[in-house]
């Protein structure tokens, strides 16, 4: 008997080290494994995840700038906050019902005819067309939202903040058979940084133009 409760002691015991550290170790293996596979430089601070609750959580998501580009960061992302329909963790896919985004903040930063978000959007374009998905996790989004979102332009001229519009995505990824994890993302930040442009004024015209109206220049 008293063998058989060590044993369940052990278990219990390795069980709440795996709940509390397991975590740390997967965030810091999805944001390697990014970097990797997207080629932008990628940090996580920190992932949780509940299969019983149905929750997941990232907090401190941060794309990085690379040269030119000073700004000390080109997106960062406070918390990622997401509920899943948890009798389908051990499917084919994993139906998530929500993702709320929050206290996102984009730097764009233009140098010469560069600008940086541009440049990662070609990233993920790039990524996306070559891609090798069929060892990635898969899911299927109901609904996705990032809410509260700001930016601040850094150019030659000088800098100016403005705030970027809410964005909401739904039905995201193949109902029936669900979509890359990562395809995914990479489809969400297109259109933040699209939005990040249009709200900052450079989604379309030439950037002399737009930039010269932004600062009030002529």
């Amino acid at each position: 008997m008293k063998k058989t409760l060590t044993i369940l002691a052990t278990i219990v015991a390795l069980g709440a080290a795996a709940w509390f550290v397991l975590p740390g170790m997967l965030s810091r293996t999805v944001a390697g494994t990014a970097s990797a596979d997207v080629g932008i430089p990628f940090t996580l601070g920190d992932m949780s995840f509940n299969p019983f609750a149905g929750r997941a959580s990232l907090t401190d998501v941060i794309l990085e700038s690379e040269d030119p580009f000073e700004s000390p960061h080109a997106v960062r992302v406070d918390r990622v906050e997401a509920t899943f329909d948890a009798s389908t963790v051990l499917s084919p896919f994993i139906v998530v019902n929500n993702v709320v985004v929050t206290g996102v903040d984009v730097r764009i930063e233009q140098r010469g005819g560069r600008i940086n978000v541009r440049e990662l959007a070609r990233k993920m374009e790039a990524y996306l067309a070559e891609a090798d998905t069929t060892e990635q996790a898969r899911v299927f989004v109901h609904e996705f939202r990032i809410e509260g979102a700001r930016g601040k332009l850094v150019t030659d001229a000088g800098e100016r903040e403005f705030q970027i519009r809410d964005v909401t995505l739904r039905d995201l990824g193949s109902e029936s058979s669900g979509t890359p994890v990562q395809v995914i993302a990479a489809n969400v930040i297109e259109p933040l940084l699209t939005q990040a442009l249009q709200d900052a004024g450079l989604g379309a015209g030439g950037l002399r133009d737009r930039l010269g109206r932004l600062f009030g220049r002529d």
